[in-house]
């Protein structure tokens, strides 16, 4: 049934990237480039507890809270480095939820699954529905995605 529902919804979404748009990118360098953003992501939530990042429900959507503040202070240096950090931050969560809302359900689940989670290939496969053959063009699509978000992708 769940999987019946991702296909359902597929046809309402966005798209994978092609394998012919995907083979432009060197794929190992970009992953590699995913894999430091993903640890910062880890790192933020730690160090900014007080800034909530982008969340998915259990039917892989995504759920976006925050709390942005606007500051006016001339309290010196400390402070404004202090907020540029936080502000930063806001901004990466904010890129992090733009890639995820141009993401189909199924790199969504790619991305809950094996990116945050560090699941198995097998275990993403049998939540997505689909063979593990089939699980490198969503990796590669989800991954592409995430790096063409950030500037980090590495052209051939």
């Amino acid at each position: 049934m769940e999987n019946e529902q991702l296909e359902n919804e597929q046809e309402y979404e966005f798209d994978l990237l092609s394998k012919k748009f995907i083979s432009q990118f060197n794929m190992e360098k970009t992953e590699e480039n995913v894999s430091e953003i993903m640890s910062k992501f880890f790192k933020a939530q730690y160090k900014f507890t007080n800034i909530l990042p982008p969340r998915m429900t259990p039917n892989y959507e995504l759920r976006y809270e925050y709390i942005t503040m606007t500051y006016s202070d001339s309290l010196g240096d400390h402070v404004a480095d202090k907020l540029d950090t936080k502000q930063e931050i806001i901004n990466f969560y904010n890129t992090i939820a733009g890639a995820i809302t141009r993401m189909n359900t199924i790199e969504r689940v790619y991305y809950v699954e094996m990116l945050l989670n560090s699941k198995s290939e097998r275990h993403t496969a049998d939540v997505i529905g689909v063979s593990r053959r089939l699980l490198p063009t969503i990796k590669n699509s989800c991954i592409l995605k995430i790096a063409l978000a950030f500037g980090e992708e590495v052209e051939l």
